[in-house]
C-alpha cells in the first residue's frame, strides 16, 4: 500500500511514524510511505526508515496531481500546517483530479485555542469581557489579549500601538510586519535558523539581535526569556495549537505581562478532516481490509 503525506514538521512525522511501527509489527513491509515537504528542515525532522521515501520542495497542484499518479498512491493525507490554506486546496484539487482518496489531518486545537476562535467569530477586538466563554485557565490567559482573523489583521492592530513587539508567526508572512512603523528597531522575530530563512529575513530589515534563529518546541522558560530578550510589550502568534506549543506562549505571555495578540485559524475547507489519531486508526483499517481482501483473492 502507497501512502503519499504532505506534511510540515508535527502532524506529517508523527504519522509517518505510526506507519513504519504497523510494518514493524507485520513483520513485513507492505506500507510505503511517500512525505513530501517544503523545506530541507522539514526533511530533518522525519525518521529515517527505508519505508520512507521524502520528496523536498514546494509543489503546485499540477505537480502534486503528477506525482500522485506517478507514485500510484493508494491514499493521500494532508498533514500540513492548518495556516496553509492555499496548499491544503490545491491538495485537495490535486487529489480529486487524480483520483486518489484524500484525508485532512487537523492539529487539535485544545480548549485555548478554541476560546480564542470563537473570541475572532464573536467580532470583539479585545476579551475582557468573556468570562462566560472562557473557562478555566482561559479565563487567566485572555485578559490582555487581542485577537485577530489573519495576519494583516495583527498588523493594523501593532500599527496604532507603542512598545515592542516579538514576532513568532514564522518568516513566510513577515513582510507584512515591515509596514509597523520603526519596526527595525521594535520588531523582534524568532524563525527557524535555515539559511534561506535567515537570508530572506536580512533582505527584510530583521537583523541582527532582532532575529532570533531557534528550533522549537519552546517551552514556557524558553518563551519568557525570548520575551525579556526582546523587551516585548506584545507577543503575536498563531493560534497553532498544542503541537505548534502555542499553550506555553500564552502562559509566558501572561506570566510576563505582556500583551497577546493572536491569529485565528482559518476553517477547513474541504473533507473529510480527521485527528491524527481518527487518521491513524483510517489507515490501519483500510491497510487491514486490503490484507484481508488478498488473503480471500479479491
Amino acid at each position: 500500500m502507497k501512502v503519499v503525506i504532505f506534511g510540515g514538521t508535527t502532524e506529517g512525522r508523527q504519522l509517518a511514524e505510526y506507519l513504519i511501527q504497523l510494518n514493524k509489527k507485520q513483520k513485513m513491509q507492505t506500507i510505503e510511505v511517500h512525505v513530501c515537504v517544503a523545506s530541507e528542515y522539514g526533511a530533518q525532522v522525519l525518521p529515517e526508515a527505508e519505508e520512507i521515501k521524502v520528496h523536498i520542495g514546494r509543489l503546485e497542484q499540477a505537480d502534486m496531481q503528477e506525482f500522485l499518479q506517478e507514485v500510484q498512491a493508494d491514499i493521500c493525507v494532508d498533514a500540513t500546517h492548518p495556516y496553509a490554506v492555499i496548499v491544503t486546496q490545491n491538495i485537495y484539487r490535486a487529489c480529486k483530479e487524480a483520483d486518489v482518496p484524500y484525508i485532512r489531518v487537523r492539529r487539535e486545537a485544545g480548549d485555548t485555542v478554541e476560546a480564542g476562535m470563537l473570541m475572532c467569530e464573536m467580532g470583539h477586538a479585545e476579551s475582557r469581557n468573556l468570562g462566560d466563554v472562557s473557562t478555566g485557565r482561559l479565563q487567566q490567559v485572555y485578559p490582555d489579549s487581542i485577537h485577530v482573523e489573519d495576519i494583516q489583521a495583527a498588523v493594523d492592530y501593532l500599527k496604532g500601538v507603542t512598545g515592542n513587539i516579538l514576532i513568532t508567526t514564522g518568516s513566510k508572512e513577515l513582510k507584512a510586519f515591515t509596514q509597523i512603523p520603526d519596526y527595525e528597531s521594535r520588531c523582534t522575530a524568532r524563525v527557524l535558523p535555515t539559511q534561506s530563512v535567515v537570508e530572506a529575513c536580512t533582505e527584510l530589515g530583521f537583523t541582527g539581535k532582532h532575529l532570533i534563529c531557534m528550533q522549537g518546541p519552546f517551552d514556557l522558560e524558553m518563551n519568557l526569556a525570548t520575551l525579556r530578550y526582546a523587551n516585548a510589550d506584545f507577543l503575536v502568534t498563531k493560534a497553532s495549537g498544542k503541537n505548534g506549543g502555542y499553550d506555553e506562549k500564552c502562559e509566558a505571555a501572561l506570566v510576563a505581562g505582556v500583551h497577546l495578540v493572536v491569529i485565528g485559524r482559518p476553517k477547513e475547507q474541504v473533507e473529510p478532516v480527521m485527528s491524527l489519531a481518527q487518521a491513524e486508526k483510517y489507515l490501519s483499517d483500510m491497510i487491514r481490509g486490503r490484507k484481508e481482501n488478498q488473503k480471500n483473492g479479491e
